[in-house]
């Protein structure tokens, strides 16, 4: 399940606000006499914000990496074939990225660049060095491309070059519907760096085209249709299917001049039956503050927009409030009547001002929407930035309408096929079970304290592992298994991603170790504190082949203090071994763990 995902909530100590402060606004139509005594009794625990730390302002006037396709418009007639490549500009510092895009396969097919691997691939570009290639796989089904590149032990790569070349035959008459999904550009630090995207126009017409050149020589692009310039969310997912509601920022990245004001308004899709909101929003305070909307009323207020307008509606004392200090924002809603709305509404209106300079991302926390009676409406929710720029003098906006490209665009051709020297494969196999936490239960992992499957927070699949999360944790899952003698490697990976509400560090730990079959302390192999960089989900690789032939179990613990707290996601954890003999695996098939470019950053 796609991140951003609200989890079906069970009867847990994480419960959640917004159906707290419903249940207590419906109390009120029954019961007025005891509504507060109700509250009192409905503050359990606080929940954790999402948000994602800024890993550095970019200054002002800097300009942002940006991937597109070359030729970016091309018209085809069923059965030519033709060789696009993905470029990059403007770059600073790439060592690895990953690329997810999606097209229609009705329309066009990949052609695969390298038939002696498995499946269908693309060509890797030379600006960056593929000395790592985890992830080349294409799919003329689900019409998906996924590429991760990265390089070992060379200089980062700064400019602008050719990432990756894809070859694809027109099979129908339509639009192939190219579009970048989602972008990481990674520096050797394994920081995430910022980009945009221009998505490509190819067209396949029911005939051949009649004006202009064919695809193999320099084609001038037609005025309709255009690729249209987007922005790739840092956070929460782009919503896919027009059934599922989601939030989003308008504009979704907005510049402003040193000490200028700008608004930014929130609003969502189109909903069926929408009962209550509840929406955070997070910025760098160094860079912008909140303008209160509404100077009569205690604290720093938003500007209401027309959500449920002419209507019964409740909100809680905290459901609309800015904290300029934090960076931070709530604005809780619901309604007071027998039925919901269907619609899609402006949510509120947020004016900003620009205290600093460089850019703050505005990212989604802990949103919800629910239907009458409390019950969650799955949702998805995208991004925005603010830009504090020098060069513009009023509030201007990235363009969200289609740009027509003015230069003559020549296609490359691919190049010649090579048949790669491949080395000696060894034989692996994957010691964990249920790493990914996709059965019925955490079985065969041995769970202490509150430790749980999550919905809402994933790297793949499902669900992930959830520590923490509540005021005086001890959370820990654990798994035993023999590391054989004779195998070259062992080596323990995973992913993880830190939620937070402290507001200094550190307080909260996860701690990742190995220990004896009977719970003595073996090797610590990482701590995690509050202090990391919260929202984002990193990659671990250890080297544990020292315990060869021995019995181990590898545990994952958690542990919080009593003022705030700290949640710990885990997920795609794997104990992979390797031999280059005739070492037989164990029973289970071997599990391959795709590892992608920050597992593999040098330090």
């Amino acid at each position: 399940m796609a991140e951003g995902w609200r989890p079906k909530r069970e009867a847990d100590p994480r419960s959640n606000m917004l159906r707290r402060w419903l249940v207590g606004a419906w109390i009120v139509i029954g019961a007025l006499l005891v509504l507060s005594g109700v509250w009192v009794m409905a503050e359990s625990r606080p929940r954790a914000l999402r948000y994602e730390e800024n890993p550095g302002s970019r200054m002002a006037g800097m300009l942002t990496a940006q991937v597109n396709f070359d030729p970016s418009y091309l018209e085809l007639s069923p059965g030519e074939t033709v060789s696009v490549d993905i470029m990059i500009h403007n770059v600073t510092d790439l060592y690895g990225f990953e690329l997810h895009l999606s097209f229609d396969p009705s329309v066009v097919q990949i052609v695969d660049r390298d038939p002696l691997k498995e499946g269908i691939n693309v060509t890797p570009g030379d600006f960056i060095t593929p000395d790592f290639v985890p992830v080349n796989a294409c799919s003329n089904i689900t019409g998906t491309i996924d590429l991760s590149v990265t390089q070992v032990a060379r200089e980062p790569r700064s400019g602008e070059g050719i990432l990756a070349s894809i070859t694809f035959m027109a099979v129908a008459p339509g639009d192939a519907a190219f579009h970048f999904e989602s972008v990481l550009l990674s520096n050797q630090d394994g920081l995430e760096m910022e980009s945009t995207q221009v998505d490509p126009s190819f067209l396949v017409l029911a005939v051949s085209p009649t004006a202009g050149p064919s695809p193999t020589a320099s084609v001038t692009p037609s005025p309709s249709p255009t690729p249209t310039l987007t922005y790739t969310p840092t956070l929460g997912p782009s919503p896919t299917t027009a059934a599922t509601p989601y939030y989003y920022l308008d504009p979704q990245v907005l510049e402003l001049g040193p000490g200028e004001e700008g608004t930014v308004t929130i609003r969502t899709s189109h909903v069926e039956g929408l009962g209550g909101v509840e929406v955070y929003l997070l910025w760098d305070p160094s860079i912008l503050e909140v303008v209160d909307a509404d100077p009569s009323l205690n604290g720093v207020q938003l500007t209401p927009g027309d959500l449920f307008e002419g209507h019964n509606t409740f909100r809680p004392w905290h459901g609309n409030e800015a904290d300029n200090a934090t960076g931070r924002l709530s604005y809780v809603l619901s309604l007071v009547e027998a039925s919901c709305l269907t619609g899609e509404w402006s949510v509120a209106t947020i004016t900003f001002r620009a205290v600093g300079s460089g850019t703050s991302s505005l990212t989604f926390g802990s949103e919800t929407m629910m239907a009458c009676g409390g019950l969650d409406l799955p949702i998805g929710w995208i991004n925005g930035e603010v830009r504090v720029v020098t060069a513009t003098s009023t509030p201007t906006t990235v363009p969200t309408q289609p740009l027509t490209p003015t230069a003559t665009l020549e296609p490359t051709l691919p190049p010649p096929t090579v048949a790669p020297t491949l080395p000696p494969t060894p034989t692996c196999w994957d010691l964990i079970e249920n790493g990914g936490f996709e059965g019925t239960s955490l079985l065969p992992w041995q769970v202490t304290g509150a430790a749980m499957r999550a919905e809402h927070r994933v790297h793949s699949g499902n669900y992930s592992l959830w520590l923490g999360g509540y005021n005086n944790a001890n959370d820990s899952i654990a798994q035993t298994v023999t590391i054989p003698t004779g195998v070259i490697s062992a080596t323990v990976q995973y992913w993880w991603l830190l939620e937070t509400t402290e507001s200094d560090h550190p307080h909260d730990y996860l701690y990742v170790e190995l220990h004896s079959p009977t719970g003595a302390l073996l090797d610590t192999l990482q701590v995690i504190d509050d202090g990391r960089s919260p929202g984002v989900w990193l990659a671990e690789s250890f080297d544990v082949s020292s315990w060869a032939g021995q019995t181990v179990k590898l545990v994952f613990r958690a542990e919080t203090n009593a003022d705030q707290f700290s949640s710990f996601f885990i997920d795609d954890v794997v104990l992979e071994v390797c031999a280059s003999g005739p070492l037989p695996p164990p029973a289970k098939n071997f599990i391959y763990f795709p590892l992608t470019l920050k597992t593999w950053m040098p330090g």
